[in-house]
């Protein structure tokens, strides 16, 4: 019986492991990404109430960096009341537009202030029409205080907003 299946390097057995080459030396490991996302990620809330969603950011380096963020929104269903930043963060730039539904951020963080896991802001949300309302998080490349370019990946949110009163994400 012959042995089934697709050869994925030509001429290397599966017990086979093929040595790095010089050309593999220079290469530099990625990074693992700073991710930038909302927590809860998911809410539900009525019309009328308000709740809070944090914009938080893991795997971050302990040094200061810097990092631009956008959130958009759908304005019809959800208003941004405020939005304030934690401890050891500052905003350098930024350009909030709520009743076009996007707030573009640029967040300084202090070396040393926070945790490799901490919030960057919080948004205070009011639920105006219901359906779904997606949170659309976009953060370009974070530059460490040092000048080098941290890799970013994002995590999207949503709200729910409801006729009914519900416990969830209160």
């Amino acid at each position: 019986m012959t042995p089934q299946g697709v050869e994925l390097v030509p001429g290397i057995q599966k017990s086979q492991t093929v040595a790095p080459t010089e050309e593999d030396a220079d290469d530099p490991v990625e990074a693992s990404p700073v991710m930038i996302g909302l927590e809860p990620s998911v809410v539900s809330i009525p019309v009328g109430t308000e709740t809070s969603l944090s914009l938080v950011a893991r795997g971050a380096p302990a040094s200061g960096y810097r990092i631009p963020v956008t959130v958009s929104f759908d304005p019809t269903r959800i208003a941004i009341n405020s939005m304030s930043t934690v401890e050891g963060v500052s905003v350098s730039s930024q350009s909030l537009e709520p009743e076009e539904g996007w707030l573009e951020l640029d967040f300084d963080v202090a070396p040393g202030e926070l945790s490799t896991t901490h919030g960057l802001a919080v948004l205070r949300v009011r639920a105006l029409s219901t359906g779904p309302v997606p949170l659309v998080v976009t953060a370009g490349r974070a530059t460490a205080d040092d000048g080098t370019t941290l890799p970013v990946a994002v995590g999207n949110g949503a709200v729910f907003v409801t006729d009914e009163p519900s416990a969830v994400g209160r």
